[in-house]
C-alpha cells in the first residue's frame, strides 16, 4: 500500500495516535448498545484536502469553482457546486472541531496531497479512515441489529431503498433520506432531530457538509458514522 521508508518523529507520533479500524468497531458498539452515549466520527481526505487548497486565499465573497484538479462533474456529484469559500471553510473547521472521533486520511502521514490532520486541531487519538472498507460483513451488519433503527442519509435512492430492503430481513428499520447538495443540510439535521428512537446514522453528504453528524450526534445523544464513498458496503446486499 505503502512504500517502505523511515519515518520521522511526528509521522511516527500519528502511527501511535490512531485507533485501529477493529477497536473503533468495539467503540461504535459500547456506544450503540449503552444509554445516552454520543460518539460521531468525520473522515477528511484527498478531496477535502484538495477544496481546502481551493479556498485560499479567502475573499469573503468568492465561490468555490471546479478546476483542472476537480470538474464540474465532481462539484455536481458531491454536492458543492455553488458553496462559498467563507462557508466551505467554516462548515469543514466547524466538522473537525465538534466531532467526537476525527478520522483524517492515513496516506497524509507519508502523502503530502491526503494531509488534512491540521484541520483536526482539537483531538489527540484519531480513527483509521479506511474502517468503513475495513469492517467485515458481520461487523457490518452487527451494528444494525445494535441499533434497531437507523438513519441512511445518501444522494442515491437506490443505496436507501437497498438499505431498507435488506435491513428489514434481520428486522432493523431503516429511514432514508435524500441529500444531494450542501445547501440541504439544515433541512436533513431537522429531519433526524424530529425522529424518535434512532439510534444510528450512517451518512455520506458529501466534503461540505461532514458537520451534519456531529450536529446530529450531539443533540440525540447517537452514533453518527461519515462512511462517504463505501456507502454502498452498509446496504447490507449480501443479505438479497
Amino acid at each position: 500500500m505503502y512504500t517502505p521508508q523511515i519515518l520521522e518523529a511526528w509521522q511516527l507520533d500519528k502511527c501511535r495516535r490512531t485507533i485501529s479500524s477493529n477497536t473503533f468497531y468495539l467503540e461504535v458498539c459500547d456506544a450503540l448498545m449503552s444509554q445516552n452515549k454520543t460518539l460521531s466520527v468525520v473522515r477528511f481526505a484527498d478531496g477535502e484536502k484538495l477544496l481546502w487548497n481551493m479556498s485560499l486565499p479567502l475573499n469573503e465573497d468568492d465561490i468555490l469553482q471546479p478546476n483542472a484538479s476537480l470538474s464540474k462533474e465532481w462539484f455536481d456529484k458531491m454536492g458543492v457546486t455553488g458553496i462559498s469559500k467563507k462557508e466551505f471553510q467554516r462548515r469543514l473547521l466547524y466538522a473537525g472541531r465538534i466531532c467526537t472521533h476525527a478520522a483524517p486520511s492515513l496516506s497524509g502521514i507519508v502523502m503530502p496531497n491526503y494531509n488534512v490532520y491540521y484541520l483536526f486541531p482539537y483531538h489527540y487519538y484519531y480513527v483509521d479512515n479506511f474502517f468503513p472498507n475495513a469492517w467485515f460483513k458481520d461487523m457490518r451488519e452487527n451494528i444494525f441489529k445494535a441499533a434497531k433503527k437507523v438513519v441512511f442519509i445518501h444522494g442515491n435512492s437506490e443505496i436507501g431503498v437497498s438499505a431498507i430492503r435488506n435491513a428489514r430481513k434481520i428486522g432493523v428499520d431503516v429511514t432514508w433520506i435524500g441529500m444531494e447538495h450542501w445547501s440541504q443540510a439544515d433541512r436533513v439535521i431537522a429531519e433526524v432531530r424530529a425522529m424518535d428512537d434512532v439510534k444510528l446514522v450512517l451518512y455520506s453528504s458529501g466534503p461540505a457538509s461532514k458537520h451534519i453528524g456531529p450536529e446530529i450526534a450531539y443533540f440525540k445523544n447517537i452514533v453518527t458514522l461519515d462512511i462517504g464513498q463505501a456507502a454502498h458496503k452498509f446496504t447490507l446486499d449480501w443479505l438479497t
